[in-house]
């Protein structure tokens, strides 16, 4: 088998066009990277924001649960003293 190593027209055109079609591709896809690139920083963005607001939502649920914890305990203060002042009103005779 021998193999022809001349150069011909056709030979420069079927370079030329692998050529500008890689150089194309190459283009076109550095063109899509740059879009995904923006579309992850957005995205980013986006989930910080999200991130934030979780945070904000969380400090907010903890304090109502002291609150919460706040009321209970004022709650069990009321109704002992409550008690008490029946208790104390029995004690001396006063009608409740």
């Amino acid at each position: 088998m021998i193999f022809d190593w001349t150069i011909n027209l056709s030979t420069i055109i079927t370079l030329l066009g692998v050529l500008g079609g890689g150089f194309a591709y190459m283009a076109a896809t550095l063109g899509r990277f740059d879009a995904i690139i923006d579309r992850q920083d957005k995205s980013d963005e986006r989930l910080k924001n999200v991130e934030t607001e979780m945070h904000r939502q969380t400090d907010m649920l903890v304090s109502m649960a002291r609150y919460e914890e706040r009321l209970m305990a004022l709650d069990a203060r009321v109704t002992r003293l409550s008690g008490e002042t029946r208790d104390l009103r029995k004690r001396t005779g006063e009608s409740t």
